[in-house]
């Protein structure tokens, strides 16, 4: 792997670092971040992002497409599902608050109907 020493300097409020040319980028822009041995890591960005992923998504051939969409039509099984006891708790609560919620409006409805 090629390596080079170079200056870290102030531009303004933001710090900087001249690139040498060896690793000179063909992108104004940059994704930054520090990977898991705390290095500082830069990736050139695209400069049109969509058409990126346009190329990318165009790279499939049409078998491939057909299949992804066929897979996408069909509905996944229902999945048989135990409640906790707190849901059912849960549940519960949830159905008392609604039926007073009801018997409230039922009675207000009354009211206002005499």
């Amino acid at each position: 792997m090629q390596t080079a020493i170079s200056r870290v300097f102030m531009n303004g409020n933001s710090q900087a670092v001249r690139i040498p040319q060896e690793f000179r980028l063909a992108s104004s822009r940059v994704e930054i971040f520090r990977n898991a041995d705390g290095d500082l890591v830069l990736h050139p960005m695209p400069t049109d992002r969509g058409t990126a992923l346009l190329d990318a998504l165009n790279a499939f051939d049409d078998e491939f497409v057909a299949l992804f969409e066929a897979g996408q039509t069909e509905q996944p099984p229902m999945q048989d599902r135990v409640l906790t006891p707190s849901e059912i708790e849960s549940l519960k609560q949830e159905t008392k608050r609604s039926q007073i919620k009801i018997r409230e409006m039922l009675a207000m409805e009354e009211t206002m109907a005499t």
